[in-house]
């Protein structure tokens, strides 16, 4: 028995036997009794499949055959929830039900889902669809997209690589030239830079220079080099 188990189920298997060594026909009994309990319960079937549901990738537009997985994930549910043991699946009758689902969609077929719901429920006396609706929806949608009888270009199953960035062969080694540029000029012109600040506006705008005392305007323009009258370098 234990040869057809994983490790956790035969580790709890073999404690089973331990302990009715003697009698092996209540060990088998007793064996498949906690299997029951610990993998057959339905909120144990129910977890697993909503657990499957939640790892299930976001399709893409193109991803046809994952839309075929997604068909056929939703078909064994549907077939669970209507044997009636997993009872706690009648919650996917509602619109918060199968709102995961959706999710999984592409873009496009969301957009045809709110289409066909709504038109069910115009005919339903405003009962929302069902799961087993939905279902079908899918299966369909996937058996369309995955019919090789209207496959055409641009339109695959699989991903394809993109198309490579268009780039030049440019020679990293050939040196580059460039204009150097005499900063200490522009930098000593009191008409374009500020001795005081050391930026680029003219000294005798500078506020700061003009609220000096006179005596202190002419001590810094002689230390400076500048004519006092045109504050023009003299150097």
């Amino acid at each position: 028995m234990t040869k057809w188990l994983g490790k956790e189920s035969s580790e709890q298997v073999k404690r089973m036997r331990s302990v009715h060594v003697n009698n092996p026909n209540l060990a088998l009994d007793k064996a498949w009794e906690r299997l029951r309990e610990s993998y057959a319960a339905p909120e144990v079937i129910e977890k697993s499949m909503f657990q499957r549901l939640d790892n299930f990738p976001k399709i893409s537009a193109k991803d046809h055959l994952k839309l075929r997985e997604l068909g056929d994930l939703l078909a064994e549910i549907q077939g669970a929830k209507e044997d009636g043991y997993l009872t706690g699946l009648s919650y996917l009758d509602t619109s918060r039900g199968i709102g995961p689902f959706i999710d999984k969609l592409p873009y496009g077929l969301q957009e045809k889902w709110v289409s066909a719901g709504s038109q069910y429920k115009e005919e339903s006396d405003g009962r929302f669809p069902p799961f087993e609706y939905l279902c079908n929806f899918v299966s369909y949608e996937a058996k369309k997209c995955n019919n090789p009888s209207f496959f055409h270009q641009g339109c695959t199953t699989t991903p394809t690589k993109p198309d490579k960035p268009f780039s030049r062969d440019f020679n990293t080694n050939k040196p580059i030239s460039v204009h150097k540029t005499d900063l200490s000029t522009t930098n000593n012109d009191p008409y374009k830079n500020c001795p005081l600040h050391n930026l680029p506006h003219p000294l005798k705008r500078c506020r700061t220079f003009r609220n000096k005392l006179l005596d202190d305007r002419k001590a810094f323009l002689r230390e400076k080099g500048i004519c006092f009258k045109c504050c023009v370098s003299i150097s």
